[in-house]
């Protein structure tokens, strides 16, 4: 079992949605003021720190937008010349004015020198998936854990939210 927000690359596994994680736009003050932008689209103009785990079959970061008002989501695709697999780089460059980055504010806790740049009508995400192999192939024991741990993830969670 694997817990993941990737796309399943490997056509023979199963992805089950289970989580919608809530994500934020971070930059410093100066690069925010130098590249401001008003909805998630303009984002795809502006240099971008890109995270190796999100990215697709074409090495952008898929993201998605949901806007307060309305119920469908905006996907945005973001291109970028920094791409790191280690989420505490890609923070430490972001810290050092080097493009938005798309992160969770719970790894950013005690993080000095960046803030919040989505407008509050905007909430950023990214969905986990927990992808595993065939439940038929499973020992029971895995497909009872599997199962508990679905359980858990999802408690809260609908897919239409």
């Amino acid at each position: 079992m694997l817990i993941s927000y990737s796309p399943l690359h490997n056509q023979n596994l199963t992805a089950r949605k289970v989580k919608r994680v809530r994500m934020d736009v971070f930059a410093t003050p100066e690069f925010s003021k130098r590249h401001p932008f008003t909805t998630p689209e303009e984002l795809a103009q502006y240099p971008f720190i890109l995270l190796s785990s999100m990215t697709d079959y074409s090495y952008n970061n898929v993201l998605g937008f949901i806007h307060e008002e309305a119920v469908e989501i905006k996907i945005v695709t973001i291109s970028g010349e920094l791409r790191f697999d280690n989420i505490y780089t890609a923070i430490n460059c972001c810290r050092n004015g080097m493009g938005y980055l798309l992160t969770s504010q719970l790894l950013l806790k005690n993080t000095m020198g960046i803030i919040s740049t989505l407008p509050s009508e905007w909430e950023g995400f990214i969905d986990c998936y927990i992808i595993y192999r065939n439940r038929k192939n499973l020992p029971l024991c895995v497909q009872r854990l599997l199962d508990y741990i679905i359980e858990l993830m999802t408690e809260g969670w609908r897919p239409n939210k």
